[in-house]
């Protein structure tokens, strides 16, 4: 018990306000059962619905927040229970507004039967008969079915056990990624202070994206948060090829490399290693894929800078893109040079790679977020709240456009204009330049 509250001291913390905490928590839970129990209904919960139980879950955690912040008590044991009910009314529920899941399946059945899910895709398999009805159902759900698969190989393990245990069913997908997620909440319960987690644990776009949603990315991002921690502690073989296996996942961790590794040759030769070995039972096409290079050609959804440059002609504007986060890694990276033993600043690595990268999905911002909590600011939580409107789209809102995911004008305005006066503000006031802790 001493050791874990030695690795947990917010554990030993008394609730001064319990009823407060609990009363928070359980209107946050029967929303999370009204979200759920709207997502198994034809056609799920409409997207205003959505907007109105997200604001309402949102408003109570920032509610206990202030109060925290304003002095009050609670416990961090207490704030984790609630955040892991409502993690489980998540996988209890449906994805929702998304049809990812359904390529999860599909790749897990490929990597099953076929042992590769980057050969051949989808679409070449609609006049297969042998497949049943009911990954014949899921093959008519995939979105870009003439485009294989995007995903990593870390991540076809995991869609294979999910085939595994239930082929076909989306909820062992929600439970591996729900605790995936459930990682990343106790490791920043070690690295911030609880009132901070508490922002993390409690965010309805988490929450939505992870538990609901089954998205990949927060296995990624708890495996890179991972090596984090194991080159904090100087144990930077482990953190090679743990972050190897971050970037088996995705390849956004790429850019934590020079900060967790640094200029340790041997730390580097482990993770090339590593590497490789994750890619070598798949070959060459996981390593670039088709759909990556599709997406990376072709994909333009919800771009903030990128689209400064998409008027260039290519690849002009592809390039020039890399070169301008290219150096912002390498002035992050020489600032993290002199600040030896903090946390790198995930939070402006990865907003400075959404800044330059043509498709911005919601989920992707979940990379910034555990960041945010060592490194508090208010554009990063404006942005966990206002990119829930990249979910307005012709499919959601029902009007008629060239593609079921382009976005009305005022809902990239909004959202923008929102993340951009956060962090006019942050810059206006000298936000919380150092970390809330510094890990150790």
């Amino acid at each position: 018990m001493s050791k874990l509250l030695r690795l947990y001291p917010g554990l030993a913390t008394q609730c001064m306000q319990p009823a407060a905490l609990h009363a928070a928590g359980a209107a946050s839970a029967l929303l999370w059962c009204v979200l759920a129990w709207r997502s198994h209904a034809p056609g799920g919960p409409s997207l205003l619905a959505f907007y109105a139980l997200a604001a309402g879950c949102m408003a109570l955690a920032y509610a206990v927040f202030r109060a925290w912040s304003a002095g009050a008590k609670f416990s961090l044991v207490a704030v984790l229970c609630w955040a892991a009910l409502f993690r489980l009314i998540g996988v209890l529920g449906m994805p929702l507004f998304e049809d990812d899941f359904y390529r999860y399946l599909w790749d897990g059945r490929m990597t099953v039967e076929t042992g590769s899910p980057y050969l051949s895709p989808p679409a070449a398999h609609f006049s297969d008969d042998s497949i049943g009805a009911r990954f014949q159902s899921i093959l008519n759900g995939i979105n870009h079915p003439f485009v294989a698969t995007v995903y990593g190989p870390v991540c076809q393990w995991v869609f294979a056990a999910a085939y595994w245990l239930a082929p076909g069913s989306v909820w062992p997908l929600q439970v591996f990624f729900t605790l995936a997620d459930g990682v990343i909440v106790l490791l920043l319960a070690r690295l911030a202070p609880a009132r901070w987690v508490l922002l993390y644990a409690w965010c309805p776009l988490v929450i939505k994206e992870f538990a609901f949603t089954a998205h990949t990315e927060s296995l990624a991002i708890a495996l890179a948060l991972g090596a984090v921690c194991c080159g904090l502690r100087g144990r930077y073989g482990l953190a090679a090829l743990v972050l190897a296996l971050a970037v088996g996942a995705k390849v956004f961790a790429l850019a934590l490399l020079p900060f967790v590794l640094g200029l340790r040759w041997r730390a580097w030769g482990i993770f090339t290693l590593a590497l490789l070995l994750v890619y070598w039972p798949f070959g060459w096409a996981a390593v670039w894929p088709p759909g990556l290079q599709v997406m990376a050609e072709f994909g333009l959804f919800n771009a903030s800078g990128h689209l400064l440059l998409h008027s260039l002609p290519s690849p002009y504007g592809r390039w020039l893109a890399l070169a301008f986060f290219a150096l912002l890694l390498v002035l992050l990276w020489h600032r993290h040079c002199n600040a030896p033993g903090l946390m790198p600043r995930g939070d402006l690595v990865f907003a400075a790679l959404l800044f330059v990268s043509p498709v911005v999905n919601a989920w992707y911002w979940c990379w910034v977020l555990p960041f945010a909590v060592i490194y508090p600011s208010r554009w990063a939580f404006t942005a966990s709240a206002a990119v829930l409107l990249s979910y307005a789209t012709a499919r959601t809102l029902g009007f008629e456009a060239p593609s079921p995911h382009t976005q009305p004008l005022w809902a990239w305005l909004v959202q923008y204009a929102l993340i951009a006066g956060a962090a006019l503000a942050d810059w206006r006031f000298g936000r919380l330049a150092e970390p809330a802790k510094t890990p150790v």
